[in-house]
């Protein structure tokens, strides 16, 4: 999954707009919310 965020050239959607749900890579808990991390917070998490 990092890999694809990190080379974004499968995907159209920038950096910026890119979110993933953290709570499904064990980076925070099931109960944090938002559990959603996007753009470059997603890749300083990677």
């Amino acid at each position: 999954t990092c890999q694809s965020i990190a080379n974004p050239t499968k995907t159209s959607a920038s950096i910026g707009t890119l979110c993933a749900d953290a709570r499904m890579y064990g980076v925070l808990p099931w109960n944090a919310f938002p559990g959603k991390v996007c753009g470059s917070n997603l890749l300083s998490i990677c």
